[in-house]
This record gives structure tokens, C-alpha cells and sequence, in this order.
């Protein structure tokens, strides 16, 4: 149950016990992404000046940022659903006493066959407390299929979405679908949100880049989320003022974002800037969602 951090100024991956990653992302500034095409979950994290540094395999981690390959609830369940698939005995593991509290608890629901792909472990996330201030848009999508979590038992509400994720977001929640009739793009073919992502180009409410490219696995900005929804809402109100002091009228997402700040669906920040290519948040996310398509 280990992981392998790797430092970004090149000095190497060492060996990471679970239930240490765990502390890192408890205690410092850190952003957790699922990787589709490894099933294994990424966290990026950021060591500051003045913090307690941490200690990893006998060395101290200054200020900087890491980069932390490790299992998860999502990844071990996509692992341990191999013994059924294939009829294994059982599963290995290396090694106990550096796994994290929760790990029997999945282990012993899918080794065990007690969990079907379609059934979630708990109905909420423990990292969402009813506290949280986007906590019932949270739950709202989830409820309708929009989104799910990054585990059975994590949203990652500060994570970001790539824009594979944002494409297959909306497909769900308008019901796009899409005729098998060849890609839009080059980089999509072996794709697990192929469908998807040709299906909301079919839509006409995202594009690709002048090289035939998508980029799906590249994170989706504030404007480019303005834009997909902008395109879907029919108000003609008009707005003379300036909302952001960061978007010109030169701006390509200049209207769409000011249309969706006249609505109130998607704010900026107390410092009155919309920063447009910022990666959104996934809480920023269905909190968008859920003005624009639920409280309106």
C-alpha cells in the first residue's frame, strides 16, 4: 500500500506509505486528479515557505511542488474488480500496516462480492460535511448523474476537470449521444470519453484546436466552462459594464462569460477579477450548474 513521490526538481521517486499521502493532503495545499488510462490517482502538492516541513523516506521536503502517484479508494476498486473479472483467488497486498483506515472496508465489500459497480458504498462524501459551502449542489448533481466522485467516498470538490471529464459532464446532463460515424479529432480515438466528447462537438458547444487536436486529458478553464454554458442559455438581457477587470472586451470569451455574471451564475473573486484561465474547480463546477439549470 505504498506510492511513489516524485519530486518536480528532478531529484527522484521514493516510496510513500498510504496513510502518509493522506497527512500531505490533510495538511497541505494539494490538488488530487484520477487518471483515466492508469486508474491511479495524482496529487500535486505544494510544500510553502514557513510550513512544517515533511519528512519523506529519511528526506525533508523543502518548499516546492511534489508529484504523488498512489492508490485510492477509486483505483484499489478498479483492482480488486480483476478477481471477479477473471475469476481470480484473491488479491495480494504489499504491505499491511501502511494502508489507510477505510481500505478494508472496500476490500471486504468487492472481494467478497458485496458491491456491484452501480451501488455507492456511502451516500455522501467525507470530504464534503454538510458545512461545506457547495454541499447541496454536490449532492444535486450527483443525485441526477452528473458527476460522480472521485471514489465512492471522495469528491475532491477542490479538483480540477480535464476537459474529457467537462465533455462527458455535459453530454449526461443534456443527453447528447453519438452515432458511431467517425472522429472529430486525432487524438480521441482510443479515448474512454470518445463518445462524448465527439457528441457535445456534434453539439456544437465545444471545439478542438487548429492541429485536429482535443487535448481531452488537459484541464477545462473558467471561460471555457462560460462558454459551453452561455451557448446553452437563451437570454438576450444586455450589460453596458464591465464585470471583471481581467477581461477586456478584446477578450475571445468576453460575452460569455459577462452573460453568465448578468445571470449570477458564475461569480469572480473578491479581488474583481474573473481570472478566465484559471482551471475550475469541481465544486466551482456544479455550483454553476446548479443556478443556471436548477434554481433558475
Amino acid at each position: 500500500m505504498d506510492a511513489i513521490g516524485i519530486e518536480i526538481h528532478g531529484l527522484g521517486g521514493y516510496g510513500v506509505v498510504s496513510t502518509k499521502i493522506q497527512n500531505l493532503l490533510n495538511n497541505y495545499p494539494s490538488e488530487v486528479i484520477y487518471d483515466e488510462i492508469s486508474d491511479s490517482a495524482r496529487a500535486t502538492i505544494t510544500i510553502q515557505e514557513g510550513q512544517t516541513y515533511p519528512v519523506i523516506s529519511g528526506r525533508t521536503l523543502t518548499p516546492g511542488t511534489y508529484i504523488f502517484w498512489y492508490e485510492n479508494e477509486r483505483s484499489l476498486t478498479k483492482k480488486l474488480q480483476l478477481i471477479h473479472r477473471y475469476n481470480l483467488k484473491g488479491s495480494g497486498i504489499w504491505s499491511l500496516g501502511q494502508e489507510t483506515s477505510d481500505t478494508w472496508n472496500y476490500y471486504n465489500n468487492i472481494v467478497n462480492g458485496k458491491l456491484d459497480n452501480n451501488i455507492r458504498i456511502s451516500q455522501e462524501f467525507s470530504d464534503v460535511p454538510v458545512s461545506h459551502w457547495a454541499h447541496d449542489a454536490i449532492k444535486v448533481a450527483k443525485e441526477k448523474g452528473w458527476i460522480f466522485g472521485r471514489s465512492e467516498r471522495y469528491f475532491e470538490p477542490d479538483g480540477t476537470l480535464t476537459r474529457a471529464e467537462f465533455a462527458t459532464l455535459m453530454t449526461r446532463m443534456m443527453g447528447y449521444s453519438y452515432a458511431n460515424t467517425g472522429d472529430f479529432y486525432l487524438d480521441i480515438k482510443d479515448h474512454w470519453a470518445r463518445n462524448h466528447i465527439n457528441a457535445i462537438t456534434q453539439a456544437q458547444l465545444m471545439n478542438g484546436y487548429h492541429n485536429g487536436l482535443f487535448w481531452p486529458d488537459n484541464v477545462v478553464t473558467r471561460e471555457e466552462v462560460a462558454k459551453v454554458l452561455s451557448l446553452l442559455i437563451n437570454d438576450a438581457k444586455e450589460n453596458k459594464n464591465d464585470n471583471f477587470s481581467d477581461v477586456s472586451k478584446e477578450r475571445w470569451s468576453y460575452e460569455y462569460i459577462q452573460k453568465l455574471s448578468n445571470l449570477g451564475a458564475f461569480e469572480g473573486y473578491a479581488d474583481g477579477t474573473f481570472q478566465p484561465q484559471k482551471p475550475i474547480k469541481r465544486s466551482e463546477m456544479v455550483t454553476v450548474l446548479q443556478r443556471i439549470f436548477i434554481n433558475n
